[in-house]
């Protein structure tokens, strides 16, 4: 059944057939005397939007540059990766939840499913490179685009798993791309759409091997003027752009000398930042001195977890497990150590219209003392049992939940001891690779889709699976899930498959994320999100 955009369409969105499993959504609730309203997010009374401009935001220093060789949004959304093109990129819309599931044509101008397992992508002609050595303005061609996810699908690539599914990825002339994959997969064009597969020229790659210390030549709104390792990233608009109303601003600098939150706030008080991510304490301070600020929160596919090795005692008991759920105060963690910004969530990360309703989950792992010591007694723990919790120190509150964790386990005679490490180690050593003894605690980021991350961590032979969760009914509902193209019936399957979860206590979820943007109330059509796709830049005016 075809999936396709007339070419009279092509700036219109085209629904995906999955819904994304990073999905955010968008809150609009803000606290100013100018709220956004629709549209353009511009106030009543204001025409917009405006074309001019800077906008300045603090970003994160990444890795290095080449796309294909790392998966962090610091290059990929909010650093140089935003100048490049993809085939195709997510909506973007007022009325549309950021990373909805929705995906939209950017090179790809069109694009037909062939078969359960083939699709044919018309490319956007008349699209050029940025006037860059030494790619110098040419057209992008079907074949740049097989030549990049080619490239990323090399093994050892950061990104490969990305296109994993892939089986065959060609140009079959100057404008149309031929992919196969090897499973049917109601996500796919999702999973094609995620802001890693990126579009970068063969003569730029030659230059030296790589792109690790570029050049970065896109296709994309903004071109990169230049990159500093320390300082950030600085775009002008491109004035190529297949989009000729895209984008509206002149300039976007995304600074990363900017390496704590105090400095960051000093930055954005002064107008230096025009708007800001913000935690909880840098929040309550600006906009207490500053309460004509506007404030966006964004629920987030993030999640607080407790991973628990499952495959040696006592977690490979069920009832063991379920005694420590029931022993965890979710709310009381979400309250005191995160001010109440997160929601209960059942930490399978799927598309918005998936996630189990946050009522449910409230009942189904409302904490009940009792319960887990009489859990505890049947599992052959009446005395209970001592563990160790490697703690990933992404930010204070990590530290201060697991501690609250750890008394409330106490009170159920679990005796927990905390090992803190730094983020990069648990999220390189722990949630890569396994590397720990009984339980881990921290930010867990989800995977693209909701397949990614259905199979990615709760099958048995899932990447992402270091619980050892071996279960061969939960391998096929999985499964059968991941192939449904009805989304009532999938959504009812996905809903099974995360009470299922918490039935057996495969996660322990403490609590989903909220994202915080403040910004000054001139910033007009903002929407974002920590996995956002960097489009949201182009789309950012400025009322001033």
């Amino acid at each position: 059944m075809p999936s396709a955009m007339p070419p009279s369409r092509a700036k219109t969105v085209v629904p995906a057939m999955g819904l994304l499993a990073a999905a955010l959504l968008w809150l609009t609730g803000c606290m100013t005397a100018a709220p956004l309203t629709s549209g353009e997010g511009s106030p009543g009374g204001v025409e917009g939007p405006k074309r001019g401009g800077t906008l300045r935001w603090s970003g994160t220093e990444p890795a290095h540059l080449d796309p294909a060789d790392t998966v962090g949004q610091a290059l990929h959304s909010q650093g140089p990766g935003i100048a490049y093109g993809r085939l195709l990129r997510y909506a973007y819309r007022p009325d549309v939840p950021d990373l909805s599931g929705e995906v939209a044509a950017d090179l790809g101008e069109r694009w037909e499913q062939a078969s359960a397992t083939s699709y044919i992508f018309h490319v956007r002609k008349g699209v050029k490179f940025h006037d860059v050595h030494p790619v110098n303005g040419r057209e992008v061609t079907a074949e740049d685009i097989a030549y990049s996810l080619n490239r990323q699908r090399e093994p050892g690539r950061a990104s490969a798993g990305q296109l994993a599914n892939v089986d065959s990825l060609r140009a079959l002339d100057r404008y149309t791309v031929g992919i196969t994959v090897k499973r049917a997969d109601a996500d796919f064009l999702v999973e094609l759409a995620d802001p890693r597969n990126q579009v970068v020229a063969r003569e730029a790659v030659e230059l030296t091997g790589d792109l690790k210390n570029g050049p970065t030549v896109g296709s994309g709104p903004f071109l990169l003027e230049r990159y500093e390792k320390g300082a950030g990233s600085f775009f002008v608009r491109n004035p190529t752009y297949y989009d000729p109303s895209l984008p509206h601003l002149d300039r976007l600098e995304i600074y990363t000398s900017l390496t704590d939150p105090a400095s960051e706030v000093a930055a954005f008080r002064t107008e230096r930042l025009d708007l800001l991510e913000a935690n909880p304490q840098s929040l309550e301070a600006v906009t207490r001195q500053h309460p004509q600020v506007k404030v966006q929160r964004n629920q987030r596919p993030t999640s607080q977890i407790l991973t628990l090795k499952q495959d040696r005692p006592p977690f490979n008991n069920v009832k063991a497990r379920l005694a420590l759920s029931k022993a965890i105060d979710r709310q009381q963690i979400l309250d005191a150590a995160w001010s109440g910004l997160g929601w209960l969530h059942a930490g399978v990360n799927a598309g918005r219209e998936f996630f189990l309703p946050e009522d449910e989950v409230r009942r189904l792992t409302r904490r009940d003392l009792s319960e887990a010591k009489k859990l505890l007694a049947e599992a052959g723990y009446a005395s209970g049992f001592a563990m160790e919790i490697v703690v990933g120190a992404n930010a204070p509150e990590d530290l201060s939940a697991a501690e609250l964790m750890a008394a409330q386990l106490k009170e159920a005679n679990i005796s927990a001891s905390l090992q803190v490490v730094e983020y990069a180690r648990y999220l390189q050593q722990v949630l890569s690779r396994g590397e720990f003894t009984s339980a881990a605690y921290g930010n867990y980021s989800s995977l693209p889709t909701t397949n990614a991350t259905l199979i990615g961590l709760l099958t048995s032979n899932g990447p992402r699976n270091v619980n050892g969760i071996k279960d061969p009914k939960l391998d096929q509902m999985i499964t059968d899930q991941s192939l449904m193209q009805d989304k009532e019936q999938r959504k009812k399957a996905v809903y099974d498959i995360q009470r299922y979860v918490l039935d057996n206590a495969y996660l322990l979820v403490i609590h989903a994320n909220v994202n915080q943007t403040v910004m000054w109330p001139y910033v007009r059509n903002w929407m974002g999100g920590l996995l956002s796709d960097g489009i949201k830049f182009a789309h950012v005016w400025l009322d001033k």
